[in-house]
């Protein structure tokens, strides 16, 4: 599956604090309003039980991002971390529970949305629910829904898709309308039933289709709406998937990381170099904004970490004054430390933040390419080429490997991160692609093997610290690459390295809060804690 980099890499725009566990479930949950086609009264989100969710759903918000979406708010809508207390306003029901759905994924659950009402049963008898769906959530805000009710499907919120499920007697007739407004579709035949899986391009209207919810024997017409910053190309021809393809077409046009950025970009979506511009802008601007540590006086704490990020400020400005001994990384280092730390708070306060890749890595790229960037001298307009260089390297991850920590660790977050960061700054010192690639790769590959094991399912300990570490380890990566020096394996293997490293990582060590620190007997005690403090949520 080729990925984009605004839909998949820079960014979710999102609520913290986690991009797989709250932007994804967020747009999943919207994409299952859409499907709905009006308001939710009442849903159920069942979590695949050998999963994460069980045991992080609490803590990194997938319940309130599933509910969120349910009600139809945006993931970057500060509302949405308070979608449970809304939905309950409102008198929306919507339950958790966890049950054996037939492990597929890590992020696995079941959304079923019932009758505004509940029907009169006979005793014994259970409710149906009116639309079911099997969803995945894959990774930095990616998404997949595979099965709409019980019908093998693929939704992934970048292009716009219409479901028609109808009589047999009528099959043929909505098959004309298809065929005669030219939609792309596939079809499949169960217990007298005909269900249509139609593509609506972006210069096309789905209103043919739409007219088909009034014909006698069409039981129903469900739209998938996009969700997604840009609309995916039907069939895309991207001019290369990888680093590999990356430098050939450099080195037959004449290019940099950055304007390879946009050539996948527009290769990929309807999106042309303006409005690429315009995106990274917008990322640029949140990254910027998320530097600025929440204000403890002001935010609650959700976890069981207080937030550090003002204090370190506040001790900094306090030993400048005091003419203290210089910190150790310099000014543009110690900058760039004090900001990743603030955009992870703001992750854990709910706060909005640019996922890049992931709201649990969402503090290397603001700490390395935007501070450090500035305190270098840059302008904004380097900034978001460097930004552009970090999604393009993104981009090669995820079409090679993943974001998620569930599936590889840690490695696929701070690592992927930690490869990004080092791209955008290589880029914005004036380094070819050839060079981006190496900074990238020198990066990912000191990050090998790195598991996640977040205490209590927060993204606090050990994550927050690991931001800053993926952020210098990045500085220090696109510095050896700028003066020479040679990765000597190639960024697309590298990228395959820690693909294989996280398959054979065990499970303990996969999100599952199971390993690491987790198993140590302070973990045991912060989770114990916290469980008691969300026992009324859980």
């Amino acid at each position: 599956m080729i990925h984009s980099i605004f839909n998949e890499v820079l960014g979710p725009v999102t609520t913290g604090p986690s991009s797989s566990h709250t932007a994804g479930c967020g747009r999943i949950a919207l994409t299952a309003r859409s499907l709905f086609g009006r308001p939710v009264r009442r849903a159920e989100v069942v979590y695949e039980m050998r999963g994460s969710y069980p045991s992080t759903h609490v803590g990194q918000g997938s319940d309130y991002a599933f509910a969120g979406g349910l009600l139809g708010i945006p993931i970057d809508d500060p509302r949405f971390k308070d979608a449970l207390q809304i939905a309950k306003e409102q008198g929306v029901e919507i339950s958790f529970r966890e049950a054996d759905l037939g492990y597929e994924h890590p992020n696995q659950a079941e959304i079923r949305i019932y009758a505004d009402e509940p029907p009169a049963l006979p005793e014994g008898k259970k409710e149906k629910p009116e639309l079911r769906l099997m969803t995945f959530s894959t990774g930095g805000g990616m998404f997949e829904i595979r099965s709409l009710d019980g019908y093998g499907v693929l939704i992934d919120g970048s292009t716009e898709q219409v479901f028609i499920l109808c009589a047999e007697e009528v099959e043929d007739a909505v098959e004309e309308v298809i065929l005669k407004n030219r939609f792309f579709y596939d079809r499949m035949d169960h217990r007298g039933e005909r269900f249509f899986d139609v593509a609506v391009g972006a210069d096309q209207s789905r209103a043919p289709l739409e007219a088909l919810r009034e014909w006698e024997g069409v039981r129903y017409v469900r739209v998938a709406q996009p969700v997604m910053a840009v609309r995916k190309r039907r069939m895309p021809q991207m001019p290369f998937t990888n680093a590999e393809g990356a430098l050939a077409y450099a080195g037959e046009h004449n290019l940099n990381a950055a304007q390879l950025a946009l050539c996948y970009e527009s290769a990929y979506g309807h999106v042309d170099e303006a409005q690429a511009m315009r995106l990274a802008a917008r990322i640029e601007e949140v990254m910027r904004a998320s530097c600025v540590p929440p204000d403890p006086e002001k935010v609650p704490v959700h976890g069981f970490l207080p937030y550090q990020g003002r204090k370190m400020r506040e001790e900094l400005e306090a030993q400048r004054k005091a003419g203290g001994a210089p910190m150790a990384g310099g000014e543009a280092f110690c900058e760039a430390v004090l900001a990743a730390v603030a955009v992870v708070e703001n992750s854990n306060a709910h706060n909005v933040v640019a996922a890049a890749p992931t709201a649990g890595a969402s503090g290397v790229l603001p700490g390395a390419i935007v501070t450090a960037g500035t305190k270098m001298g840059f302008s904004s307009q380097q900034i978001c080429e460097g930004l552009l260089a970090a999604g393009l390297v993104g981009a090669f991850i995820a079409n090679q490997a993943t974001f998620g920590a569930e599936v590889a660790g840690c490695q696929a977050e701070n690592g992927a991160a930690g490869a990004m960061a080092a791209a955008g700054l290589a880029h914005m010192m004036g380094c070819g692609a050839r060079q981006v690639f190496c900074a990238a790769s020198l990066a990912l590959q000191n990050m090998l093997g790195l598991v996640c094991d977040p205490i209590a399912g927060l993204t606090e300990v050990p994550c927050i610290s690991r931001n800053a570490a993926a952020m210098a380890g990045a500085m220090a990566s696109a510095d050896m690459a700028r003066l020479g020096f040679d990765s000597m394996v190639p960024l697309d293997e590298a990228i395959a390295a820690m693909k294989d490293v996280g398959g054979q990582l065990p499970a303990e060590l996969r999100c599952t809060c199971k390993g690491g620190l987790c198993a140590t007997k302070t973990g045991q005690k912060l989770q114990t804690w916290m469980n008691g403090m969300s026992a009324d949520k859980v």
